[in-house]
């Protein structure tokens, strides 16, 4: 995979990209660190602005130890927008699953399925649909399971939570 950025660089004000973490749909994620020493992913938005950032700004003052935390969104003079997130140590469940070709152990399993199930409830009750939850989009991080990834996240009113027959996530 070719990335836009490679360690050292720093093309957002106060962050120095250690290394390229991988591709999505909607850009591209790196790990950096801060001046003052903070560890974070930062993600490059290079398609569906408008959709990412929506969904991320949902998103923003959520705290929830099973939900990837936003710390920030910022442009660039280059007008590159970057989201600023919590950096995960661990693997996603997707590459625990392809570890594991004949099934994990079912009280891993049940670990995974309690996090999610409970990061998902609190995007819930604050309204918010996931949109994308998906193997790929749930991490160990030392034993913690996180649920990330709100480029998809939509806020569903009331009326519309009420109406089985017209929300979908």
């Amino acid at each position: 995979m070719k990335f836009t950025y490679r360690s050292g660089d720093k093309p957002l004000q106060g962050y120095v990209i250690e290394r390229p973490l991988g591709h999505g749909g909607f850009g591209e994620v790196y790990q950096a660190v801060s001046e003052g020493g903070k560890q974070v992913a930062l993600k490059l938005v290079q398609r569906f602005l408008e959709v990412e950032l929506r969904g991320v700004q949902q998103c923003l003052n959520l705290k929830h130890e099973n939900l990837v935390t936003v710390f920030d969104i910022r442009e660039t003079d280059a007008e590159e927008h970057w989201i600023i997130m919590e950096y995960v140590t661990g693997k996603s469940l997707a590459a625990h699953v392809d570890a594991n070709p004949t099934g994990m152990p079912i009280p891993e399993v049940l670990r995974w399925l309690s996090g999610v199930c409970r990061g998902v409830d609190h995007l819930h009750q604050a309204g918010l649909v996931h949109r994308d939850l998906k193997p790929s989009n749930v991490f160990d991080d030392g034993g913690v399971v996180k649920v990330g990834d709100y480029s998809l996240t939509k806020y569903i009113t009331s009326s519309k939570r009420s109406a089985q027959t017209q929300s979908v996530g």
